[in-house]
């Protein structure tokens, strides 16, 4: 599943191994940057390698890139 908008919050089904892609424009604007969800529920924390971010709030780049794209494997 995937939802995507500005300041999106988290949907209720987000866990831990899913994917937050940030974009910056709008969620059709592709200068994104990809994090990995360590912690679910309803304040999901997030891991990066790029600027070295571990179990940081999902809401860290707000200002520069505030489009959430929330991924949701369903498997």
């Amino acid at each position: 599943d995937s939802t995507c908008g500005y300041q999106k919050a988290p949907p209720s089904n987000i866990q831990k191994g899913d994917v937050l892609i940030y974009h910056s424009g709008s969620c059709d604007n592709y200068s994104a940057h990809a994090v990995l969800i360590t912690q679910g529920g309803s304040n999901p924390k997030i891991t990066c390698h790029s600027s070295e971010k571990k179990d940081a709030s999902y809401t860290y780049m707000a200002s520069s890139k505030p489009y959430y794209q929330w991924l949701h494997y369903n498997g």
